[in-house]
C-alpha cells in the first residue's frame, strides 16, 4: 500500500499511507526531539485508493492527493492547516487505476500529476488561487504509474508509462513543461499490454537531470535511467533482475546528486540501490515475502536517508533511516558561584529545531533527547537574569553533546541619591549588577549633549557601582536641571534621570 514521507524545515518527519482495513488515507508525524510518533489522524476516507502522495508548501505544510472513491469519485487534494485537513476536489471522474503525484512551487501552489483512466489521459493540473487548471500530458490507453517533480524555477517534468493497443507496448515517458504545454519524449519499451503494471519513479538533480527507477514489467526487473537537463538519455541500467524486483519503487537524490532506490523484490523484501559516483550497490533493508509495497524515499541535508513503507506480513507501516536519532544535549545552568538557577527556561532552536526545554525543578539541569543529527542554538532565559555559556551554546549535532552549560546571574540598574547639590558635596550613587563583558555609563543633558563618561571598561560578573560628583569630564560642576545617565551592556541598556538641585 502506497506511503509518502516529508522531512521538512525543522527536521520533523511526515508520513501518510494507505488504511487497507479501513480504506482510509492516514497520517502522522514525528516531531524532532519526540520518542514517538503523533496520533495517527484520517487525512480522508473511507474509500479512497491505495494510491496517494505527499508534498510539503514552503518546508512546512503538508499536502496531498488522493482518489476517492465513494460518493461521487474524484481526485482530490488536501492541506493541512493546523490539526484539520481542507479538501478540494482537481477532477470528477470514475476510474481505474489512478496513480497520482503531487509537487509544491516556491510559489507555494500545489501541482498534480494524474492518470484519468476514464479519458486515457496522463494530466497535468496546477492550483492558482482556489481554481484547478488541467493540462493533458499524454493521451495513452496503457497508462499507469506517475511522478512529477518541478525544478527550481517551478517547471513541471514528470515521469510516466504511456503507450497504445496500435503496437502493445509500453514506454517510459518523460515529460517538460513549456508554458501550459508538454514536450513529451518516449525513451523505454518497458513492456506490453500484458505485461504487470509496476512502479516508477522521478527525482531532479542539483543541475536538472532526471533520476528515474521504473519496473520494467516486460522482463520483470528494476532499470535505472538517467536523463540530461534536456530529457535526452545519459545512462541507463538493469539494476535488480530478480523477478518482480522493483515492482515498487521510489527514488531521491542526495547533496552529491546520488540516487538511491527503495524498491520491493519480490520474495526479498524490501532493498535499495546506491550510487557512489561511480557503480551500483544492492543491499537488503528488511526481509519478507510482501515487504514494503509502496515505499517512499527522501534525504535530510546531512545525506542520511529516511524511508516509509508498509510491510505486508505483519501489516505494520513502517519507518526507516540510517540518519543518526539517538543524539542528546544536555547541561546545566549556574551562577557565577557555580550554584545552579532555578526557574531558567531554555529555548532550542537553530536551522533545524523550534523546541522548548524546560529546565527540570530547582537542579538547573536540562537535557533534549531523540534529536537528528544538525546545528542547535539553546538560550536561557530567566526575568531580571542574563546568561552566557561556558560550553558551546551553538555547535554541529553529531554525537552526543553533554556539560553544554551556562552561567548567568541578576542584572539590574538603580540609581541611590538621584536628587542632590553637588555644590555640597552631594553625589550620586550608580549601582549595576552585570555579566562579565563590557560596560558603558554614560551621562548626558535633555538635549542628547554627553557631559562625562563614567565607566567604559570590561567588567567581571556581579554587583559594581561608580559615583558622580555633579561634575563634568572638565571637572566644572553642572547647571541644575535634569540629566540623563544611560548603561549599555550585552545584556542590558537602560537610561535613568537625576535631578541637579543647586
Amino acid at each position: 500500500m502506497q506511503t509518502g514521507i516529508a522531512l521538512d524545515d525543522d527536521n520533523n518527519v511526515h508520513l501518510t499511507f494507505f488504511d487497507p482495513a479501513l480504506s482510509e488515507l492516514r497520517y502522522a508525524k514525528l516531531a524532532n526531539g519526540a520518542t514517538t510518533w503523533s496520533a495517527v489522524s484520517t487525512v480522508a476516507g473511507p474509500s479512497v485508493a491505495p494510491q496517494s502522495a505527499l508534498a510539503l508548501e514552503a518546508g512546512r505544510i503538508p499536502h496531498v492527493v488522493y482518489y476517492e472513491t465513494s460518493g461521487t469519485p474524484a481526485l482530490k487534494h488536501a492541506e493541512l492547516s493546523g490539526s484539520t485537513w481542507n479538501a478540494d476536489t482537481i477532477e470528477t471522474f470514475t476510474g481505474t487505476n489512478t496513480f497520482v503525484s503531487i509537487a509544491v512551487g516556491a510559489d507555494r501552489n500545489p501541482r498534480v500529476a494524474y492518470y484519468n483512466s476514464a479519458s486515457s489521459t496522463t494530466v497535468f493540473a496546477s492550483l492558482s488561487g482556489i481554481v484547478w487548471s488541467t493540462f493533458t500530458v499524454r493521451t495513452s490507453t496503457f497508462g499507469g504509474p506517475v511522478d512529477l517533480v518541478l525544478t527550481s524555477t517551478d517547471g513541471a517534468r514528470i515521469a510516466l508509462v504511456s503507450g497504445s493497443t496500435t503496437t502493445s507496448r509500453r514506454f517510459l515517458s518523460y515529460a517538460m513543461q513549456s508554458g501550459s504545454s508538454f514536450a513529451v519524449s518516449d525513451h523505454f519499451i518497458i513492456g506490453t499490454d500484458t505485461s504487470p503494471l509496476g512502479g516508477l519513479s522521478l527525482a531532479l538533480d542539483s543541475a536538472g537531470r532526471a533520476h528515474i527507477a521504473v519496473y520494467d514489467g516486460g522482463q520483470g526487473f528494476l532499470e535505472y535511467v538517467n536523463l540530461t537537463s534536456t530529457g535526452a538519455v545519459a545512462s541507463s541500467q538493469a539494476l535488480d533482475a530478480t523477478p518482480a524486483a522493483g515492482v515498487f519503487n521510489d527514488i531521491a537524490v542526495n547533496d552529491q546528486d546520488e540516487p538511491m532506490i527503495v524498491y520491493v523484490s519480490s520474495g526479498a523484501g524490501l532493498r535499495r540501490a546506491s550510487f557512489d559516483g561511480s557503480s551500483w550497490t544492492l543491499s537488503a533493508l528488511e526481509s519478507g515475502s510482501v515487504v514494503g509495497v509502496g515505499p517512499s524515499l527522501v534525504f535530510n541535508r546531512f545525506g542520511s536517508y529516511l524511508g516509509g513503507y508498509y510491510n505486508g506480513d505483519s501489516g505494520e507501516v513502517k519507518f526507516i533511516t540510517d540518519a543518526a536519532r539517538d543524539l542528546s544535549l544536555s547541561g546545566a545552568v549556574l551562577d557565577f558561584l557555580a550554584a545552579p538557577i532555578p526557574g531558567a527556561v531554555l529555548t532550542l532552536s537553530g536551522t533545524i529545531a523550534t523546541t522548548g526545554v524546560s529546565i527540570s525543578g530547582a537542579t538547573g539541569v536540562y537535557s533534549v533527547e531523540r534529536l537528528f543529527e544538525g546545528n542547535y542554538a539553546l538560550v536561557p532565559s530567566l526575568s531580571g537574569y542574563a546568561f552566557q555559556p561556558s560550553g558551546r551554546s551553538y555547535s554541529p549535532l553529531t554525537s552526543s553533546m553533554s556539560a553544554q552549560n551556562f552561567q548567568g546571574g541578576p542584572i539590574s540598574f538603580d540609581l541611590v541619591g538621584n536628587l542632590f547639590d553637588p555644590t555640597k558635596g552631594e553625589q550620586v550613587t550608580v549601582n549595576y549588577a552585570v555579566v562579565p563583558g563590557h560596560v558603558l555609563i554614560r551621562l548626558y543633558t535633555l538635549q542628547g549633549r554627553m557631559v562625562r563618561t563614567l565607566v567604559n571598561e570590561d567588567k567581571t560578573a556581579g554587583s559594581h557601582s561608580v559615583l558622580w560628583d555633579g561634575r563634568t569630564a572638565d571637572g566644572d560642576i553642572v547647571a541644575s536641571g535634569i540629566y540623563l545617565v544611560r548603561l549599555e551592556t550585552e545584556a542590558l541598556a537602560q537610561v535613568k534621570k537625576i535631578a541637579v538641585v543647586k
